[in-house]
């Protein structure tokens, strides 16, 4: 039970980050500030606080360790949560023993995924491989 608030959480978490990170990148042209122009952002996301999210379903994959115990596609509050927010997640897996061995390769080979999950308390520096 613990393992499943803690996938839930953490996918809540996951999704707030890459509606931020999609939100910024939507600039409006025309100069306008986000609240009160008329910006391309529009057109994609609904007003904040409502649900869903987006306007039309978008999928984000994202790069997690393994959990052998409970896949997270199967994982219920993931499926309730992609309802609620219109945002579907595609995972890409990896043993837990060569994640930063499969990040490497991610930046190397520019095969990235829109969001990395480490795990809990994993800090890893990325500026480094950014850099690249």
């Amino acid at each position: 039970m613990k393992k499943l608030k803690m996938a839930a959480v953490i996918f809540a978490l996951a999704l707030v980050l890459a509606t931020a990170i999609l939100g910024g990148c939507n600039a409006p042209k025309d100069g306008n500030s986000a609240q009160g122009g008329s910006g391309s952002g529009d057109a994609l996301y609904n007003p904040p606080g409502a649900m869903p999210i987006v306007k039309e379903r978008i999928t984000l994959e994202i790069f997690a360790p393994s959990d052998e115990s409970q896949l997270r596609e199967e994982n219920l509050q993931t499926k309730e949560l992609e309802e609620m927010t219109g945002i579907s997640i595609k995972w890409r897996y990896s043993p837990a023993g060569n994640i930063k061995e499969k990040v490497n390769l991610m930046f190397a080979s520019n095969d990235m995924t829109d969001l990395i999950f480490m795990g809990v308390g994993a800090m890893t520096d990325f500026g480094p491989l950014i850099a690249r």
